[in-house]
């Protein structure tokens, strides 16, 4: 889907860890600080419900609340889009390289990926997100509090 540059403007960048299913044990700690929050087991589960390997939403950057979405009762499936023409893209791969910036951001997780990407609903768009793949019981909660609120900051610069 091609946008116009007003609506590049009004696009938020939503950084989003996900956690590879290694492990079937969750990982649980309290709200952090600054609006930032572990997903709820519900969110943790449904978030990406649709995108196939049904990968756990380990944490993400601060935001609107989830909710699960119906059509005539059933759960509607999620489908991950390339990000197409964007401002964070044309950073990541132009001269105003964010990529060391971003691995400085994550020097302290294990993940396995970082993609530029959009997920959401095939019929409706869906905000550019930073998908970073960790797998599962390796990186400690504090650990990524700290990734996703690094991320988040340089995203808002």
């Amino acid at each position: 889907m091609e946008r116009s540059a007003t609506d590049l403007d009004k696009t938020k960048v939503i950084l989003q860890i996900q956690e590879l299913p290694v492990s079937p044990e969750p990982s649980s700690a309290s709200p952090g600080m600054n609006g930032f929050a572990f997903p709820s087991e519900a969110e943790a589960s449904g978030y990406y419900a649709g995108i196939p390997g049904k990968p756990r939403l380990v944490a993400r950057s601060p935001g609107s609340a989830w909710a699960p979405s119906y059509i005539d009762n059933y759960t509607r499936l999620k489908g991950i889009f390339t990000m197409g023409v964007h401002k964070l893209r044309a950073e990541f791969d132009g001269s105003d390289d964010i990529r060391p910036h971003l691995h400085q951001a994550l020097q302290d997780i294990v993940w396995t990926s970082i993609d530029f990407v959009r997920i959401g609903y095939e019929e409706s768009p869906a905000y550019p997100t930073i998908l970073v793949t960790v797998l599962a019981g390796i990186t400690s909660p504090q650990q990524i509090k700290d990734a996703v609120m690094e991320v988040w900051r340089i995203c808002q610069e």
